[in-house]
């Protein structure tokens, strides 16, 4: 399967650079969003700028207040469509194969965007999440080796 990357066309990069050049404020809205699932992760990698071993680790929080609501995810993506976002790359804090809705949020910004990415430490890919995975739409799946 060919998958083809999704960049600005030209007209986008026209509209932009003439709006940047008179001093307006771009009228669309970003390209590519990155949107945190959770600040939740199962590892704590030594490099890691939010859960590495020597840091102060955060008081016991719940994880409903760790991970993005999924009704504010979907209204989120309606916002983004409506600006003329094109690329959605879903990562976070933590690993977002985490997040309990994270197949349900994966298969709904596949459904608004021509590209869609996942961004994942891989130790939770099992094949029944694999599966859930190649069923949702992504184009991409990145796995930090980190």
């Amino acid at each position: 399967m060919l998958i083809r990357r999704v960049t600005p066309a030209i007209p986008w990069k026209f509209r932009f650079l003439r709006d940047y050049l008179r001093g307006n404020v771009s009228r669309g809205g970003p390209f590519c969003a990155f949107i945190c699932l959770t600040s939740r992760c199962n590892l704590r990698c030594a490099g890691c700028r939010f859960h590495a071993p020597d840091m102060e680790q955060d008081p016991v929080e719940e994880p409903e207040h760790r991970d993005l609501p999924l009704d504010f995810f979907l209204r989120l993506l309606g916002e983004l469509k409506q600006m003329g976002t094109r690329k959605m790359i879903l990562s976070g804090e933590g690993e977002p194969l985490l997040h309990p809705c994270v197949t349900e949020m994966l298969k709904a910004a596949s459904g608004n965007f021509p590209y869609t990415a996942l961004l994942t430490n891989g130790t939770l890919l099992t094949d029944s999440m694999v599966s859930s995975l190649l069923q949702s739409g992504l184009k991409e799946i990145r796995i930090s080796l980190w």
